[in-house]
């Protein structure tokens, strides 16, 4: 985990602008937004979207306290709400490991909540990716 207790994570998002993606987040997230600083970025890696190149918010949360939970817990409701399928967390530590996880985007229960921010937690950094493709078979 990062010596100053803080995760950086890329969410990427489609079909809103980078100002809407940070409110509709911030909606979800209640007065813990307010401990999260938001960051618009242009999208320069391969687009996991097929038409619409996705708008990449940074977020840069604290890894203890209660932003972090606000901040997955409101990116599940904001990924049912567009009708994504599924949401990527892809984890990187400092010794470089990656770690995929693929989760229902509709499965937002406590104990898939509290296992997702524990995978952040012990990364140096992590992108969450929502997917409306139908999953792969």
């Amino acid at each position: 985990m990062s010596t100053d207790c803080n995760v950086t994570i890329e969410i990427l998002i489609s079909g809103l602008n980078s100002e809407a993606s940070i409110a509709a987040i911030k909606s979800h997230m209640g007065s813990d937004s307010e401990n999260v600083f938001f960051l618009s970025q242009s999208s320069t890696s391969e687009s996991t979207f097929r038409f619409v190149d996705p708008v990449i918010v940074a977020a840069l949360v604290s890894a203890v306290g209660s932003a972090l939970a606000s901040l997955i817990t409101g990116l599940f409701v904001l990924a049912k709400e567009r009708g994504s399928k599924r949401i990527v967390i892809t984890t990187n530590t400092e010794d470089g490991k990656e770690t995929r996880y693929e989760v229902p985007a509709d499965d937002a229960s406590l104990e898939k909540i509290e296992k997702l921010i524990e995978v952040i937690r012990n990364s140096e950094r992590a992108r969450i990716t929502m997917i409306s493709k139908p999953w792969r078979k």
